[in-house]
Parts: C-alpha cells; sequence; structure tokens
C-alpha cells in the first residue's frame, strides 16, 4: 500500500463525483451495552460550549447544510467546499474554526495523523467522530489494534471488510486490472529470460525494513534453499537500473516490465491484518508473476483464481516451500494454472462482485473518483439522518465503531530453522502494541476523569509505570 493514498487523485472537487438521484443507502448498526458505556465514558466530563460559532463559509455566506470537520486530514489543505452526495449536500472543511458551529455533526480523522494528545476534548455531546485509515498499523503505533480507541469512533472506513464503508479492494483499479496482458510475458519467454540474464526465480523488492512481519529475516533464510534476485534497500544484491531506482519510481513502466520478467515475487506485508492487501500483491498480479505471498490470513478470499498465489502459511517450513516452488519453476503445466487470469479471466464471484459493486473506482460509472469522497458521502448522508431526527425530536442514533473495524493482532516472528540477526525487530513492534494496549486503557480513563490536556510523554511515561517498567 502507498504511503500517499492520494496518487493518481484529483482535486477534491472532482473527487466527488456523486449522482443527484443515488443517495447513499446503509443497514443500521445497533450499539451493545458494553459499547454504549464506552461512549458515555467519553462524554461523561463533555460539556456543549458556551460559545456558538457563526463561522461562515469561505464564500461569504451563511452555511446552510451540515458540516464535515476534518480533524487531521493527510491529503492537504482543505478549505472547505460544498459536497453533493445523491439528493443531500454537506460542507467539507479542515478549517478548525467550525469546530463550535452549530452545524458541524462529524469531525473525521486520518489515522496515520491522528495524535492521541491532541483530541478534541472535551467532546461535544453533539458531535461524531469518523476513522478513515488505509494503512498499515505500523503507521500509528498499533493505537487501532485497542478497543478502547475503537470504540471513541461512531464511523470507519479502513481496509477491513467490517468496517462501516470498506476499502479492501484499494490498489485494483477494476478487474481488468488483473486479466491484462500488458506486462504480462508468456512463460515460455520468462524461461528463456531466466538463462538468457541470468535472473533468479524468484524477485524481492522492498525498501521499508525492519517492519513488524518479520520478512526480511524470512527472505534470508529462503534464500539458502532458492536464488532471490534483491532489488530494494533490506535486502541487495541486485542492482536496479539507475532511472527506476528509489521508491517514487514504483509506478515506472520500465520497472514493471523488469518485474514481469520474474516467474515469482516475494509479496509479504509489512504487518499481518485480516483484509490488509495491499499493491505488494495485485500488482504482482497485474504484471503476471506468482505471488509468494504473506499477510493477510484471509487472502484466499481475494485470489482471482485457484490457484493464482503461494500462500507461505499452507506450508510447514521454508524448506517445504522452497521445494514446492523448484517444482512449479520445472513443470511448465503446474505453473500454467496459476496465470489462469491471464488467460480465461478472473473467475472469483466474491473479488468481481467487491470490485464491480463498490461506489468509487478510477474506471467505469462509478459515483466517485475516489474512497476518500465515498466515505465522506457515507457521514454526510448520517449527519442528514440524525439532523432530520433532530428537527422531529426524535432521538439521534448513536452508532459505535468494533474493534474488527481495524484490530491487528501483535507482530510475530517467523520461526526460522537458523538464529535471524533481524529478530529484534519484531520484538520492538511488539513493545509498541503492549504499550498502546496500556496506554490506550489510560487514555479513557483520563478522560472520563477531566483529564484532556496532556503531553503524549505523560501518556507514554504513565503507561510504562503501570506496567513496572522504569522510564
Amino acid at each position: 500500500m502507498t504511503s500517499d493514498f492520494t496518487v493518481g487523485k484529483p482535486k477534491e472537487e472532482s473527487a466527488h463525483k456523486a449522482k443527484e438521484d443515488g443517495s447513499y443507502k446503509t443497514n443500521e448498526k445497533t450499539a451493545d451495552n458494553t459499547l454504549k458505556e464506552t461512549a458515555n465514558k467519553l462524554n461523561k466530563e463533555s460539556v456543549p460550549n458556551t460559545k456558538k460559532s457563526q463561522k461562515k463559509d469561505r464564500f461569504g455566506d451563511d452555511v446552510k447544510h451540515p458540516i464535515l470537520l476534518w480533524w487531521t486530514y493527510s491529503p492537504g489543505k482543505r478549505p472547505g467546499e460544498y459536497v453533493s452526495c445523491g439528493n443531500v449536500k454537506c460542507y467539507i472543511t479542515d478549517d478548525k474554526e467550525y469546530f463550535d458551529h452549530d452545524l458541524t455533526r462529524i469531525l473525521m480523522f486520518y489515522g496515520t495523523d491522528m495524535l492521541m494528545n491532541e483530541l478534541p476534548l472535551p467532546r461535544h455531546p453533539k458531535h461524531e467522530w469518523g476513522l478513515l485509515h488505509n494503512e498499515s498499523p505500523k503507521n500509528n503505533r498499533y493505537w487501532f489494534s485497542h478497543p478502547e480507541i475503537m470504540h471513541m469512533f461512531n464511523y470507519t472506513s479502513t481496509f477491513k471488510r467490517e468496517s462501516d464503508y470498506p476499502i479492501t479492494t484499494q490498489d485494483v483499479e477494476d478487474i481488468e486490472y488483473l486479466q491484462t496482458k500488458k506486462y504480462y510475458i508468456p512463460l515460455q519467454e520468462k524461461n528463456k529470460l531466466l538463462a538468457k540474464e541470468g535472473l533468479a526465480p524468484i524477485v524481492y523488492v522492498h525498501s521499508d525494513c525492519n517492519v513488524p512481519s518479520d520478512r526480511d529475516a524470512f527472505v534470508k533464510a529462503l534464500q539458502k534453499y532458492i536464488p532471490v534476485d534483491a532489488y530494494g534497500k533490506c535486502q541487495n544484491n541486485k542492482k536496479m537500473p539507475p532511472h527506476i531506482d528509489g521508491l517514487l519510481q514504483l509506478q515506472h513502466k520500465d520497472f514493471f516490465k523488469l518485474m514481469a520478467k520474474y516467474k515469482f515475487t516475494l509479496a509479504m506485508e509489512n504487518a499481518v491484518c485480516d483484509d490488509y492487501v495491499t499493491e505488494k500483491f495485485w500488482r504482482t498480479i497485474h504484471l503476471g508473476s506468482v505471488p509468494i505471498y504473506f499477510g493477510s490470513p484471509k487472502i484466499k478470499d481475494f485470489l482471482p483464481n485457484d490457484p493464482s498465489a503461494i500462500i507461505i502459511q499452507d506450508y510447514k517450513n521454508i524448506s517445504q516451500l522452497a521445494d514446492f516452488i523448484h517444482h512449479l519453476n520445472k513443470n511448465d503445466e503446474e505453473y500454467a494454472k496459476y496465470m489462469q487470469h491471464k488467460v480465461q479471466g478472473v473467475t472469483n464471484k466474491y473479488l468481481i462482485d467487491r470490485v464491480k459493486n463498490r461506489e468509487w473506482g478510477y474506471t467505469g460509472n462509478r459515483k466517485y473518483y475516489h474512497w476518500t469522497a465515498g466515505f465522506e458521502c457515507y457521514a454526510c448522508s448520517k449527519m442528514h439522518e440524525n439532523l432530520k431526527r433532530e428537527k422531529l425530536g426524535e432521538q439521534t442514533e448513536i452508532h459505535q465503531s468494533k474493534q474488527d473495524h481495524y484490530g491487528c493482532p501483535p507482530p510475530k516472528r517467523f520461526d526460522l530453522e537458523t538464529e535471524s540477526t533481524e529478530q529484534f525487530t519484531v520484538e520492538r513492534w511488539n513493545e509498541e502494541y503492549l504499550m498502546t494496549q496500556t496506554e490506550s486503557k489510560l487514555l479513557i480513563k483520563w478522560i472520563a476523569q477531566g483529564k484532556i490536556r496532556f503531553k503524549e510523554n505523560d501518556l507514554i511515561k504513565e503507561g510504562l509505570k503501570l506496567r513496572g517498567i522504569n522510564y
């Protein structure tokens, strides 16, 4: 997954391509007692602000539509714009002067940029919180793996299918992206290139090193059994051509052509979490190489065909995995079975439905160009629903997010046959997980007690103290 999720995204005005006759519909979720109790704790000390903002919109007019306020907005400046979402409209901005405005109803957070010591507290009774987080748990200390943090939010859009507005297939342009033969090299030609250019059967390109998934240690162990061409900073035994060297060149056509020459590609995520499937996997499928995959335990739900990837978890040990790769490398008929998506097309109905039925996309007749715009409109619709209830004198509905809307497990190391020099890395990330696990409970306690002004270091220091660790 790219660290900048706006790659290929146009200006925000064009990201919203809402059809005027297509309002967003969704099934309502009722919060259970546990989650309601958590919500009550969060708002226990919250009181309405007596100072009401009469701030006009950036065009100088009175705001007449519900306001969605981005509290942390990663893509950049959002001065304010009216957005049509079906038959309703909202004013979307990142200007925090709208915090006290009568029509502000949802505060939106982008997960990677969210700091727990900079939350908008005390929490206004009429404010709901939304979380947009498409990235790895390592990007923000595993905060969102813990129920106490996830229960603070009312609406979510994450890679998890359980979230309110799931974006699991965010790196798939469309089904044709997986089927195209634009860079595909037929098997017989691949075999010739392997011999002619002295290529290894497997390629590994990663420059984000020492990550929670422990992938670098795994690759070192695998190389004892089968050759791997490693181009990245983490492992490097092969030099990338200068004009495509570096992270900024990963979308270069010459980089694609080089990767397409390889029969197998190590597609290993930087963290293990259900539905966290990034471009590392999808790009490999796109280019016509067989992914050797490690990451989401539910990856088989998204395979274009059965089979179309080698799943590392399916093998007892690295030696057994290497034996199977050697077998496929020597057996053209067996290898060809993994390329059926390039011959007969994608047959996985679940994958087809998830991609074709989503509201957003870069191709085809979609409501929204980008999933950010889709989630904004989802939240906009929710604001209008509750405002309508307010006008009718009805009780507004409180939605509450659950841990499985993001929650990822703590990191684990590979059970390697030989000791890895990278093992300390996993221990470091597991410590991060344990720290935020304690700090999340402490944070909720402080909020309930009305302690809402503190430094990040205060939270870390007190968390370590509770765990019996000297700061």
